[in-house]
């Protein structure tokens, strides 16, 4: 039996990546692969809409209700992110932040650059106040990815 296990080993594949399909319901999310499986992943907000970003997944923009507005008016504390990004069908979404800078990449693997200033305060998320307008869609060959929002109450694009 030993030796048939290792006679058998499965050859590892290299990694490929394979155009997929996003729907977001009101609580879940599925991914279609182009090559046949899928994901399905719990969704904790309403989207409002989603943007690919090649090649790492996608960014959604959660829809505030309004009582999420009430509550925050009345207690004081800012209304919670509402930008955000999926990498992968095994993981939580998570909050698209602010940095200042990003160091190294070439030779040493990149840090951002808020992280080695201070180590112990977290990134500054996108405030909830901005929607999301467009984002740009780069494909195959191109090296940047630019995201355009607008802030009504204070008449600003970022």
């Amino acid at each position: 039996f030993a030796r048939a296990q290792q006679n058998r080993k499965p050859q590892r594949n290299k990694l490929s990546r394979v155009p997929a399909v996003f729907v977001f319901l009101r609580s879940i999310g599925k991914i279609f692969l182009k090559n046949g499986l899928d994901f399905t992943f719990a969704v904790p907000f309403v989207v409002r809409k989603a943007w690919p970003l090649f090649p790492h997944g996608v960014m959604i923009q959660r829809i505030v209700e309004a009582s999420e507005l009430e509550e925050a008016a009345l207690t004081g504390e800012p209304v919670l992110p509402t930008i955000f990004s999926l990498t992968s069908p095994f993981a939580e979404a998570g909050t698209v932040a602010l940095t200042s800078g990003i160091l190294g990449g070439f030779v040493s693997p990149p840090t951002l650059r808020d992280e080695e200033e201070n180590s112990r305060k977290p990134l500054k998320a996108v405030p909830s106040t901005e929607n999301l307008v467009w984002v740009s869609h780069r494909g195959p060959g191109g090296m940047n990815d630019i995201a355009v929002t607008v802030d009504t109450e204070k008449r600003q694009l970022s």
